[in-house]
């Protein structure tokens, strides 16, 4: 029936955790769907925010492109940025987003992300969720790999070369990090990846109040002078 349907936006679709469609079942249709149209043996890159709820449904997405003869490849708690790079480095065909970017934390939503790490134009995220409405219910469970630490690692290094090569500008001047419900545990490894190759960098962080990783689920700002 209508309401069972998929409403699939170039922005992915968001809602409340744990009801139709931000549900693990969904998500897994959601996997194999995007699992099959990256083709048997490529790799779809999976990430997600820090949310309470993207933990169970990032695994969802795994467990469904596995299904579909896809190899996931799971960046575990990212920023959305790092799974465009790893698209645009080529590091697999497709990606799923597990995020709902700065709605409430007890939201939550998913982002396909093609070729090159782009949004998906509106006939593509139609066709989507056109398929995810059509494909049958797949049964939880299944093996899908650890987290594979190189997503994470390949972002970070890029924003630490460029965070260096901006350090003089940085000077005398006041930054806003605006963390809301995103991947803080990142932003904290890349601040302290930037911080150990600029001192300019690591001068004006220490100096920075800094919120607690309690705080990562509700908006936050980061002002370092």
């Amino acid at each position: 029936g209508a309401m069972s349907r998929v409403s699939f936006g170039t922005d992915g679709v968001r809602g409340p955790a744990g009801t139709f469609p931000i549900v693990a079942e969904v998500a897994r249709r959601l996997g194999a769907v995007v699992g099959r149209r990256a083709g048997a043996g490529a790799r779809v890159v999976v990430g997600c925010d820090p949310r309470p709820s993207s933990a169970e449904l990032e695994r969802a997405v795994a467990e469904g492109a596995a299904r579909s003869g896809a190899v996931p490849v799971r960046a575990g708690v990212v920023p959305t940025a790092a799974l465009q790079l790893a698209l645009a480095d080529g590091r697999a065909a497709l990606g799923v987003m597990i995020t709902a970017s700065h709605n409430p934390a007890a939201d939550n939503g998913f982002k396909v992300l093609g070729a090159g790490g782009r949004k998906p134009d509106a006939a593509v995220a139609a066709g989507i969720a056109a398929e995810i409405d059509a494909e049958p219910p797949l049964p939880a469970g299944g093996a899908v790999p650890p987290v594979d630490p190189a997503v994470a690692a390949g972002w970070l290094a890029r924003l630490a070369a460029a965070a260096s090569a901006a350090a003089p500008a940085l000077a005398g001047r006041r930054l806003v990090l605006d963390l809301a419900n995103g991947a803080l545990v990142v932003s904290d490894q890349w601040v302290a990846a930037a911080t150990a190759r600029s001192s300019l960098l690591a001068k004006w962080w220490k100096t920075a109040p800094f919120v607690t990783p309690a705080a990562r689920h509700r908006s936050s700002t980061v002002v370092a002078a």
